[in-house]
């Protein structure tokens, strides 16, 4: 009898509680629904947009070029505004430190700035490998929040000025 009576006041305790309860892992789920759906969305477009630049027999022109990148970085913008910025950065024609993979230069792990493109020559890259080897005279698309760019161009500067030494292997 004693428990019957303790079982209850528990329940009388907890009882109103589970609509609330409810009610608010409807409304995270309805969040994580949202979200997803929104992160889909924007990984179509992207998607969209790469494949444009790459989906072709010929070449680009240079025009066409300089709509995929402006497309791409509007894409960013449109998509995480206001925190997030874009800065192209042009790496010198010769030799230098900064002439490393991705991984080996570990610029997110140093700055928080990611690059989202590399240009070079007549090729451009979308979402680099972390093995791809940043050459002399490629241009890097930088992606961050402004103190992360800076620090990032401040930190490829300093790469540049640094002898050269064999990579790692």
């Amino acid at each position: 009898m004693l428990c019957g009576a303790v079982y209850l006041a528990l329940l009388a305790m907890v009882g109103p509680a589970i609509p609330l309860m409810i009610a608010v892992l409807g409304l995270m789920a309805a969040s994580v629904l949202t979200l997803v759906s929104s992160i889909w969305r924007v990984h179509q477009r992207i998607e969209r947009v790469v494949v444009s630049i790459f989906d072709r027999e010929q070449p680009l022109t240079e025009a066409q070029e300089t709509a995929a990148h402006d497309e791409l970085v509007d894409l960013i913008r449109e998509e995480y505004a206001g925190d997030v910025e874009t800065e192209d950065l042009l790496l010198p024609s010769e030799e230098s430190a900064v002439n490393r993979t991705i991984r080996e230069l570990r610029l997110r792990t140093e700055t928080g700035a990611s690059i989202v493109a590399i240009y070079r020559e007549n090729e451009f890259m979308p979402n680099p490998s972390p093995d791809t080897k940043l050459l002399p005279g490629s241009v890097l698309l930088l992606m961050g929040r402004k103190e992360q760019i800076k620090k990032a161009f401040g930190f490829l500067q300093q790469k540049m000025k640094e002898p050269v030494r064999p990579s790692p292997e």
